[in-house]
């Protein structure tokens, strides 16, 4: 499946590490691929606290992607997840109860490469806390 893209499980590890995803915090990719990112940053708060609970969400634009990512979640036993089909851009799934773009504790990912207008992503900052952490490799 060459239309799917993932984060390389070495940068996805370091990642992980870094982010030190505490329980309870929700946890957002909003271009999540094959989830591979998700999965490392909530594994790695299931090392450090095997009690750990955190919601995990996510949107992707390619139906194969957005299966593999659901697949890959509930394979390795993570249930307490949304992941939404759909361009993230041009029409976010990831709203709250007041049709506005839902906040999250963490936003981590690798947006899309193929992408060279930064510009596209502002509708994204309108909805992340001051204390957010994230990782973006076009920064």
């Amino acid at each position: 499946m060459a239309d799917v893209p993932f984060t390389p499980v070495g940068v996805s590890a370091l990642v992980a590490k870094l982010l030190a995803l505490r329980s309870g915090e929700t946890l957002c990719d909003p271009f999540c691929g094959s989830g591979s990112l998700l999965l490392s940053c909530v594994n790695d708060a299931l090392e450090r606290d095997k009690a750990a609970h955190n919601a995990m969400f996510g949107q992707e634009r390619s139906q194969s992607a957005w299966s593999l990512s659901k697949l890959n979640l509930y394979l390795n036993g993570h249930v307490n997840h949304r992941i939404a089909l759909g361009d993230s851009i041009r029409a976010p799934q990831l709203i709250d109860i007041e049709n506005r773009l839902k906040r999250f504790d963490v936003v981590v990912s690798q947006p899309p490469i193929g992408d060279t207008n930064k510009a596209t992503l502002r509708p994204f900052s309108t909805c992340l806390p001051h204390s957010i952490k994230i990782m973006a490799e076009w920064l």
